[in-house]
């Protein structure tokens, strides 16, 4: 005769891979108990709230036996929203303790923002606009970052401007604070930060640091000579 009894409490909370959720759909995790009770285990029992800390709701497990290891829950998910998670396991004697609780947000990176605007240059400076992302991916934009080439006929790797404050909506990169180089050409693009991380990059903007070409002299008229 074997002994057995209810498998383990699960060690760790349910969890998500942030590339596999997003506003619309969220990839939940979870792993195999480090003590089984003695009996192999026959299902996972995974529930999740409403979102505003309302009650428990069993999604899969509970009626018919459920193995895998995740889950993806679509449909009934609001941008933007926390949701709670717990699961358990049941072997052939009972179930074990719920886990801990879990939290997943409804949400993904940014929208990359629109590409950085050129205003103007000089010999030592450059001056850009810059324009919010239209869609924060259901988090707030923590910040915003700028990023440029090393001015080399465009293929080196972007690299941060670090003066750039991360809010304004106007930059003006210099050769000393930023280190350009007066007659060089370069690649500046946009990115929008929240608690997930980071947007695709803008479209590049392409600008000189150098003075304007001077004011050409007037035409001259053609002046006709009579025979």
């Amino acid at each position: 005769m074997v002994l057995a009894g209810t498998p383990r409490k699960p060690s760790a909370a349910p969890s998500t891979i942030l590339s596999k959720t997003n506003s619309k759909s969220l990839y939940v995790q979870y792993t195999i108990p480090e003590y089984d009770g003695g009996s192999p285990i026959l299902s996972y029992e995974l529930q999740m709230d409403d979102g505003k800390g309302g009650d428990f709701v069993s999604l899969i497990g509970y009626d018919e036996n459920y193995l895998k290891l995740s889950y993806i829950v679509e449909g009934n998910v609001t941008k933007g929203k926390l949701y709670r998670f717990r699961y358990r396991t049941k072997n052939s004697v009972g179930w074990s303790i719920f886990s801990d609780t879990g939290f997943i947000q409804a949400a993904n990176v940014p929208n990359k923002p629109p590409v950085p605007v050129y205003v103007s240059s000089t010999t030592t400076s450059i001056t850009m606009n810059f324009q919010q992302t239209d869609d924060s991916g259901g988090t707030p934009v923590i910040r915003y970052k700028v990023y440029r080439d090393a001015g080399d006929d465009f293929t080196s790797s972007y690299v941060e401007m670090t003066s750039y404050d991360g809010q304004s909506s106007q930059f003006t990169a210099t050769v000393a604070s930023d280190n350009l180089v007066t007659g060089k050409i370069y690649r500046f693009v946009y990115v929008a930060t929240n608690s997930l991380g980071d947007s695709a990059y803008s479209n590049e903007m392409i600008a000189g640091i150098g003075a304007a070409p001077a004011k050409p002299n007037a035409p001259k008229k053609n002046v006709q000579l009579s025979n």
